[in-house]
């Protein structure tokens, strides 16, 4: 098995391009850190997206960020909290998980139930084919579908029908991430005891009469 780490998306869609022509099994691969997951088979390449890394955009303002495939979470956590924002996501395995990785697992947390999930957050993408074309979808800003929204079809497809390399995600400011009682919901204060709470408080709510009104 060869492993490559291309530098850009257009090397990436060259490879596949050509694994493709050639009839060669790939595996993409971020930080392996899901590579229990499935029948994992043997491969004739294996293409690493670690070297395809960093953030692209960043607009505070809008709550939006775009990062390349083989960013690290932990990586892009640290940078949103220098403006005050965090991640509305908490992965598995987080320190060594690429944001690349966690879309194709759509590896969720706790905090889904407050925030929503990968299929949620994520706004925009841009891929490589196997016929070497680089494609996007979706856009940069929240409100940006008209028709079909690919993004949600490669969510959890585990690298099987592109290769990403470019995201871009929602973000959001600390001082709005709280839960009930005040606890807030930053690095560390969202817990699995709080998760249930919260859950079993929106299963409690019942729906407003609208006679009363």
């Amino acid at each position: 098995m060869v492993r490559v780490q291309p530098a850009d998306a257009a090397e990436c869609a060259r490879l596949l391009a050509e694994a493709s022509r050639d009839r060669h099994a790939v595996r993409i691969a971020g930080g392996m850190t899901k590579g229990y997951l499935g029948d994992a088979r043997e491969c004739d390449l294996e293409l690493r997206t670690t070297s395809i890394s960093g953030i692209i955009d960043h607009v505070p303002a809008d709550l939006t960020v775009t990062v390349a495939a083989g960013t690290r979470v932990a990586d892009l956590v640290s940078s949103l909290a220098r403006f005050g924002q965090f991640l509305p996501l908490d992965p598995p395995h987080a320190d060594g998980a690429t944001v690349g990785g966690v879309i194709a697992a759509n590896a969720n947390g706790f905090w889904r139930s407050r925030y929503g999930g990968v299929r949620d957050l994520l706004i925009g993408t841009r891929m490589a084919l196997t016929d070497g074309t680089v494609v996007r979808a979706g856009g940069r800003v929240v409100k940006n579908v008209a028709g079909y929204d690919l993004d949600k079809l490669f969510v959890g497809s585990l690298g099987t029908l592109a290769g990403r390399y470019r995201r871009r995600r929602r973000s959001l400011r600390r001082r709005a991430a709280r839960l009930r009682g005040g606890r807030r919901a930053g690095a560390r204060g969202f817990t699995a005891r709080s998760a249930r709470r919260h859950a079993r408080g929106a299963r409690g709510m019942a729906p407003r009469d609208r006679g009363s009104r």
